[in-house]
C-alpha cells in the first residue's frame, strides 16, 4: 500500500465512480450473452455488475462482493 493510499487518497476517477454508483448488483446467468445484455445495460444506468456463470459462482461472488 502506497502512501498516498494510507492517507486516504482516493483517485479521481474512482472516487467519482464511488459516488455515482447506484448499487451492486449480482447477475447470474449461464448464458455469457444474456450476462453482457444485463451488464452493459444496468452500468450505463450507475449500478456495479458482480458477473457470474453459475450458482456455485454467484455465492462465491455474493459472500465476496456483497451486493445490494
Amino acid at each position: 500500500m502506497s502512501a498516498t493510499q494510507k492517507a486516504g487518497w482516493v483517485e479521481p476517477d474512482r472516487a467519482r465512480k464511488a459516488v455515482m454508483t447506484l448499487g451492486k448488483i449480482l447477475v447470474v446467468d449461464d448464458e455469457p450473452e444474456v450476462r453482457d445484455v444485463f451488464l452493459e445495460f444496468l452500468s450505463d444506468r450507475g449500478y456495479d455488475i458482480i458477473p457470474a456463470g453459475s450458482g456455485r459462482e454467484a455465492l462465491v461472488a455474493f459472500q465476496t462482493h456483497k451486493p445490494d
